[in-house]
C-alpha cells in the first residue's frame, strides 16, 4: 500500500518469477513439495489442500503443473 493518502494507485503487487510462476497461487517450493506429498508419498489431494488450508483446485493445479 502507498503510504501517502494523495497516491493515486492506493496498492500494488510485486511479482518475482524466481518465486513463483505467473499466476500461480502457491510459491514453486510449494509446488515441489505439493507434488512430492501427492506423488512419491501418496497422500490424496484433499489431505495435503486440508495441510495447507487452501481449496483442493489450489493443490491439484500445481501438481497438474
Amino acid at each position: 500500500m502507498c503510504p501517502r493518502p494523495t497516491c493515486a494507485v492506493g496498492s500494488f503487487a510485486e511479482q518475482d518469477l524466481s518465486v513463483a510462476p505467473e499466476r500461480a497461487l502457491l510459491t514453486s517450493r510449494a509446488g515441489r513439495w505439493v507434488t512430492e506429498q501427492v506423488g512419491r508419498l501418496g497422500r490424496t489431494v484433499s489431505e495435503v489442500a486440508e495441510e495447507l488450508g487452501c481449496d483442493w483446485h489450489t493443490v491439484n493445479r500445481e501438481i497438474v503443473r
